[in-house]
């Protein structure tokens, strides 16, 4: 049996701006297979309706989903067979099925002024209609024989496996131009879908949004807080609850961004293996605490640095001095020593004349 459980906290900043909030998540399981995804709608002044671009990215994804695995023993025989094909092709189905929602939104819907308040008509005129409702996409799929990954701007795809250790399959895009943000609203955005796939079954795939990634320190702390929520999945319930409350903490001390986060499992992997991932917990707190202690001995490193240019810097300012004063003094000394010497009478006339006689 596969289970799902999603979560979506608005951004402090957001709260504290009375805007909406731009992410969505949610999930779906059936007997053959299930499906977890989330969507950060972009932030920008042109993105005005980028809340509803994501939800109607994780809307579309999970449609797809249900499309393409109708047929969930046919759709695994075609995935075995060219695993590549079968991903792009769902890509694209939903890049077309969320660029033909959103353009029929923007129809029946007109732009209002409160919309477009922060935008110039020539602005405005000059944004493509896509490009108003842009969002990062990423998605987990889970069936019984296979899994597989895809991903569409920044976020996380974690995956924990059966002994209890965690991964992100899928790397940032480093082809991705500067300052721009992988997009279902970009032209080329099949191009920049990142995915992976494997036939070893996970504990459980987890997906979130980077809000949650940007309130870690590190790619480290962040992989075990996911092995930490896993270990959680006996409760569903009781996690999420605690979710919430931690999410509202990493956003208003942390990121200040939305946070959202969707997870799939199936129960009886979950069960059999349920000790391993505990039993990483515990190996991931005893690595925390030595990245600590290694962290601590680096700062004690730099402070003795610190303190020992310091000391040397002090040195050198005092032998600069002490230098300085026995110049001057050595200067002094050479003033005293200058005597006038008196001028000596020519006596050469005396001398020739005392010879001459």
């Amino acid at each position: 049996m596969f289970i799902g459980l999603n979560e979506t906290v608005r951004g402090a900043s957001h709260v504290d701006s009375g805007t909406v909030c731009q992410d969505y998540s949610a999930y779906k399981t059936t007997d053959g297979y299930a499906v977890a995804a989330v969507a950060d709608g972009h932030g920008s002044k042109k993105h005005f309706r980028s809340d509803f671009g994501a939800k109607s990215a994780v809307e579309v994804t999970i449609k797809a989903i249900d499309e393409f695995c109708a047929d969930i023993d046919e759709f695994e025989k075609k995935f075995m067979e060219d695993p590549d094909y079968l991903i792009t092709k769902i890509q694209k189905y939903i890049i077309k099925s969320w660029y033909d929602v959103v353009n029929e939104h923007y129809n029946n819907n007109e732009v209002k002024q409160e919309e477009r308040e922060k935008l110039t008509d020539e602005e405005l005129a000059a944004i493509k209609t896509e490009s108003i409702y842009g969002s990062t996409l990423i998605v987990a799929v889970l069936t019984e024989n296979l899994c597989f990954g895809m991903q569409l701007g920044d976020g996380s795809l974690v995956v924990i496996k059966q002994c209890g250790e965690s991964y992100m399959p899928i790397v940032d895009d480093e082809s991705c131009p500067a300052n721009l943000t992988a997009s279902l609203c970009n032209s080329n955005a099949i191009k920049m879908f990142g995915y992976f796939y494997t036939y070893d079954r996970p504990l459980t795939m987890i997906v979130s949004t980077d809000g949650l990634f940007t309130s870690f320190s590190s790619k480290e702390s962040f992989e075990e807080y996911n092995c930490l929520i896993a270990s959680q999945l006996d409760d569903p319930e009781l996690l999420k609850a605690r979710m919430n409350k931690n999410f509202v903490r990493r956003t208003n001390s942390g990121s200040r961004d939305d946070i959202s986060i969707a997870m799939i499992f199936e129960k009886e992997m979950f069960d059999e293996n349920y000790i391993n991932v505990q039993m990483q917990v515990d190996i991931n707190k005893n690595k925390a605490a030595i990245r600590e202690a290694e962290e601590k001995a680096k700062q004690l490193k730099r402070k003795a640095r610190v303190e020992q240019i310091r000391y040397e810097k002090r040195m050198m300012e005092e032998a600069e001095k002490r230098m300085l004063a026995q110049k001057a003094k050595l200067r002094e000394e050479m003033e005293s020593l200058e005597v006038e010497v008196p001028e000596e009478a020519d006596t050469s006339s005396e001398v020739v004349s005392d010879v001459s006689e």
